[in-house]
């Protein structure tokens, strides 16, 4: 009997004792040997690609939005408010997350967030058009709604796998943002001119809408077990149920979220995680280019950051699953250490070199990778005893998450500008910054030592 079929087909109609006890041992087997089935493997490689298509529209604005506000015309201060508002659509969006994925499951859910993707693709085009700056940052405001969907494929991932692949499952499709780090801003610099000066990064805004197009049409070929479920024949489900014991669902109340510290806990690590990440990234090429590097310089910097970010994927959930969560969360507070470091310790090109711009923000993307997986397995820890409030639970965290963010990185700009811009305002935010990590350190302290038992994986 094959792996695919005891995994597969299980819930079917009852084998005869010797054949059921065939296929539990079977079930077991592959379990405990941690090997993915050809479905498995099947779904995984789509939903890589279907995020790779969400992480390069994520690139492309999180990369992109500043230059091309200051491009129509927008000021250095105001340069950050396209990522702000990425931000906010995806906390926005998180509110409507559950209700989306349990009305029209995982597959509608996501083609949703691909039609929301590709409606903010087209704003942007006519904001290029326009040469408004209030346009380009509206634009990205959707484009947010896509992304906090598509970001869902994380958990997504853990649903299309046994429990034992679940950080594997996780983080390789984390992984696939290694494609997206070098298509993103290489495809913004290729499509930069193609309209003409005058629509200069119409581009960027064009491959935005592709992409989530391309999203929407992948995500059509996974097979998620909520929808496989559906086509099992009502008789055999009767049957199921009649053999299964019935449980009394819990209630999901979530302002009781807010009184749990392992919820807290995990939504205020990702926030930090993306936070400490993301400030320092918004604005690296508009400091770079004020100081006199090359425009290739500093997209060489972002390509490489966002390698940072995507690449740890593939070791990542291994030793998520070796270490622990708190182990890999303090190792995220020690990358974003070093790599704050280097970014204070950052010069202009007569004095310094462009090493400590590019390894210092590569250190913000691995570490962001570490601490932001570390996040996604604590919350998964969290409703693992009420799988029904999975998906609510997911939501409020994105929601807190993308929301305190957002807010955040409205800040950013100014605290830029208040520092004189350049190499000042530079290390103004990068200073503020490290006001995060104390955070986080915090945060990480009250984990280790008041709920390491609830929050540790192993």
């Amino acid at each position: 009997m094959k792996e695919t079929e005891s995994f597969q087909f299980e819930g079917d109609s009852a084998p005869t004792p010797k054949e059921g006890a065939e296929i539990k041992s079977i079930t077991r087997t592959n379990d405990e040997d941690g090997k993915l089935s050809s479905l498995e493997i099947r779904n995984l490689l789509l939903m890589v690609l279907c995020f790779t298509c969400v992480a390069t529209s994520i690139t492309l604005v999180m990369g992109g939005s500043a230059v091309t506000i200051v491009s129509v015309g927008g000021s250095g201060s105001a340069a950050p408010l396209g990522v702000s508002a990425f931000f906010v659509g995806s906390s926005l969006v998180s509110l409507g997350t559950a209700p989306l994925f349990e009305r029209l499951g995982r597959r509608g859910g996501f083609i949703v967030g691909g039609v929301l993707g590709l409606i903010g693709g087209l704003i942007g085009i006519g904001a290029i058009v326009a040469q408004s700056t209030v346009l380009v940052i509206v634009a990205c405001l959707p484009v947010g709604l896509a992304s906090g969907v598509g970001l869902h494929l994380r958990f997504a991932a853990m649903e299309v796998v046994k429990e034992s692949n679940r950080a594997f499952a996780t983080t390789l499709v984390l992984s696939g943002g290694c494609i997206a780090a070098f298509l993103g801003p290489e495809s913004q610099a290729a499509t930069r001119d193609a309209f003409g000066e005058d629509l200069t990064y119409m581009g960027l805004f064009m491959m935005v809408a592709i992409l989530n197009a391309t999203c929407a049409i992948l995500v059509f070929f996974v097979q998620f077990p909520n929808e496989k479920e559906k086509n099992v024949p009502a008789t055999e489900r009767d049957e199921e149920e009649q053999d299964s014991p019935k449980e009394t669902p819990s209630v999901f109340r979530p302002l009781s979220l807010l009184s749990r510290f392992d919820f807290i806990s995990s939504a205020m690590l990702a926030f930090l995680a993306w936070s400490i990440m993301v400030s320092p990234m918004s604005i690296v090429r508009i400091v770079m280019n004020q100081l006199g590097y090359s425009p290739r310089l500093g997209l060489l910097t972002l390509e490489l950051h966002f390698l940072g970010m995507y690449a740890p994927g593939f070791v990542t959930g291994k030793l998520i699953g070796k270490f622990g969560t708190t182990i890999m969360g303090w190792v995220g507070f020690i990358l974003f250490c070093c790599g704050l470091l280097l970014n204070m310790l950052s010069q202009s090109p007569e004095k310094g070199t462009v090493a400590t711009w590019i390894v210092g923000l590569v250190l913000l993307g691995i570490g962001w990778n570490i601490a932001f997986a570390s996040a996604t397995m604590m919350l998964a820890k969290t409703y693992e005893n009420a799988p029904q409030n999975a998906k609510k639970t997911q939501a409020a965290n994105d929601f807190i998450m993308f929301g305190l963010t957002g807010a955040f990185v409205v800040s950013v700009g100014y605290i830029f500008k208040g520092g004189g811009s350049g190499l000042e305002g530079w290390r103004l935010v990068n200073k503020v910054v490290i006001g995060l990590v104390c955070a986080m350190v915090t945060l990480m302290l009250a984990v280790t030592f008041i709920g390491k038992k609830g929050a540790e994986i192993k």
